[in-house]
């Protein structure tokens, strides 16, 4: 590294506006995820379910998966390339679900 290049700062990366949705779109639905399974899980133990640990542990395994979106937002805007998979794979599973609710007025 010369005294030249030492003083210089890296320009800052610009995030394009597709990206922020995307990101944005991301968070939104690990939150919804993670609210959805920590509701379960309380409903289960302050309820009376018929099998309070298959209850307990479908609240846990929801909010896992509420993670997962969770951290994809945040590589979309640390500008990771990884962050995009889970950010897809995600939308493409909640998708077909929340079709399938609302036809059916499960929602």
């Amino acid at each position: 590294m010369t005294a030249e290049t030492a003083g210089r700062t890296p320009a800052t990366a610009t995030r394009p506006t597709s990206l922020l949705v995307g990101a944005a779109i991301a968070a939104l639905q690990g939150a919804a995820l993670v609210v959805w399974g920590g509701y379960d899980m309380i409903a289960a133990l302050v309820g009376d379910p018929i099998d309070r640990g298959l209850s307990v542990f479908g609240g846990f395994v929801i909010l896992l998966l509420g993670v997962m979106p969770l951290l994809a937002a945040r590589g979309l805007l640390k500008l990771r390339s990884w962050g995009r998979s889970p950010a897809v794979l995600t939308s493409s599973i909640c998708l077909p679900v929340a079709y399938y609710m609302w036809q059916s007025g499960g929602v």
